[in-house]
């Protein structure tokens, strides 16, 4: 469950951030970061040989291993469902949450049919949503040189959204 919370946290505060929620005056910004959301096939390998090329350093590097599904419970046994569900593979963890919702903390390689297959077989659940979070680089370049990368890093096709790093915590 704290993984969970961890995670919703991390995200909120992303999300505030894209949605320009914290000021966007120079104060926020962490000088000679940028971050970005990469596609899901990125991996770490690719990001150190792009900034080997590029001569910038990885400040770092936050690729998810899980994914969150929320399962409604509308008949049975929780503790019955919590057992089955927690005996596949594809399930890393999993918690109740109240009294009517089992919250899955998926693998990432899992496909979203894989798991609305295994919901759907169990009489009593229903698949409510599935939450993939964000594969986030965050990039060290020169000082004074963050718009630049911001701008170079959103024309890589592998780049979903790049951005200056912002905080609500100064480091």
């Amino acid at each position: 469950m704290k993984t969970v919370a961890y995670l919703s946290g991390i995200l909120a505060l992303f999300l505030m951030t894209g949605c320009g929620l914290l000021d966007n005056n120079d104060d926020n910004y962490i000088t000679g970061e940028v971050v970005a959301s990469v596609e899901d096939h990125v991996t770490e390998s690719f990001v150190i040989e792009f900034t080997r090329l590029k001569k910038i350093g990885i400040r770092d590097v936050y690729f998810p291993s899980t994914y969150l599904v929320r399962v409604g419970v509308e008949a049975g046994d929780i503790d019955e469902h919590v057992a089955v569900l927690s005996a596949f593979d594809i399930v890393e963890s999993l918690n109740v949450w109240g009294d009517h919702e089992i919250r899955l903390n998926v693998v990432v390689t899992a496909t979203e049919e894989e798991v609305r297959s295994i919901i759907s077989n169990r009489s009593g659940l229903s698949f409510n949503r599935a939450i993939r979070f964000q594969n986030l680089v965050v990039f060290e370049v020169a000082p004074g040189s963050e718009d630049r990368w911001v701008r170079k890093l959103s024309r890589e096709t592998w780049v979903k959204h790049a951005e200056r790093n912002q905080t609500a915590v100064t480091r």
